[in-house]
């Protein structure tokens, strides 16, 4: 017997984690985005660069969970970055003036919302489609079924035809040896009828 594949592995491996990424996604988001934030305020240079990795965050969240899901996570990664913006501004502003960051933000916020809105919405129609066509398939299935049920009936019906035809054809089979029979009895009693009159009038 031979052993599984690789891609046999390699399929059911990614099976497991979209099932557990599609289970427990809005706990990872979460804690992704406290994770994010706090690496990028505390650990790392060029804070406002790195804020585009939020993107990828709210992209995965519109693919797992929707459009409303998806502008909910933008909020929330918005908020806690305003936060830290406000508590901490020295840290974003980066030879720039505080209304200018500000407005970064707003910036940055605004097409935050607009991904995380226009993947939630292409995944909302995947979605869609894909019940749709589920939906189809199912039907087809129906109609397929329905078919082959009828193609039995039809099927048993001409097998009916096929045995009344014969005997039907056995039957007229058998009228037509009574018939000859007939024919024969009228044949043989005329024949009689014959004899007995030549003997009487010889007599």
């Amino acid at each position: 017997r031979s052993s599984p594949s690789l891609s046999s592995y390699r399929g059911i491996f990614m099976q497991t984690l979209n099932a557990f990424l599609a289970e427990h996604f809005e706990f990872l988001f979460v804690n992704t985005i406290l994770i994010l934030t706090t690496a990028i305020l505390f650990f790392l240079p060029h804070k406002l660069a790195l804020l585009n990795v939020y993107f990828l965050t709210v992209i995965m969240a519109g693919y797992f969970l929707g459009k409303r899901l998806a502008v909910l996570g933008s909020f929330l990664c918005i908020l806690v970055v305003g936060i830290y913006v406000v508590l901490f501004p020295e840290e974003f502003l980066e030879t720039k003036s505080e209304m200018d960051l500000y407005l970064t933000i707003m910036t940055w916020g605004g097409f935050l919302i607009l991904a995380g809105a226009s993947v939630g919405q292409l995944q909302e129609r995947l979605a869609s489609e894909i019940q749709a066509t589920r939906l189809l398939n199912v039907d087809l299935q129906h109609q397929q079924a329905e078919l082959h049920q009828a193609n039995l009936t039809l099927r048993e019906s001409s097998e009916n035809l096929v045995g009344l035809n014969r005997s039907l054809q056995s039957q007229q089979d058998e009228l037509a040896k009574e018939r000859e029979k007939d024919i024969l009895r009228e044949a043989l009693a005329r024949d009689m009828a014959s004899v007995v009159t030549r003997r009487l009038s010889a007599l």
